[in-house]
């Protein structure tokens, strides 16, 4: 696992409003044992905004704020049957884009 931090800043205002900054930053890491396939150190932002009131709860989110486009894996090696075939280019999952979202909550 790539070494990793986190920073969070929470701030609660007055009449119930929520605030919350995280930003999440991952050393650069190898996919394969050769060290070969690497993917480059980067950050993370994500926001979240909400309301509460009495039974209630408004809520906003936004994860990869800033829409970092990363690698989730690569390879370069596939197994067909009981070979494992060497491919002409690596094959890469990249990340999710920035996603926004809004929800309610109640206690009742």
């Amino acid at each position: 696992m790539p070494n990793l931090f986190l920073y969070v800043v929470k701030l609660c205002g007055e009449a119930g409003f929520l605030e919350q900054l995280e930003v999440i930053g991952f050393s650069s890491t190898f996919f394969d044992d050769l060290n070969t396939i690497e993917q480059e150190a980067f950050a993370l932002a994500n926001l979240r905004l909400g309301y509460e009131y009495e039974d209630y709860g408004f809520y906003t989110f936004a994860n990869n704020l800033l829409d970092t486009e990363y690698v989730t894996q690569r390879l370069n090696l596939v197994q067909v049957r009981s070979e494992l075939v060497a491919l002409p280019e690596p094959l890469t999952c990249r990340s999710e884009p920035s996603s926004k979202r809004t929800t309610m909550t109640s206690t009742h």
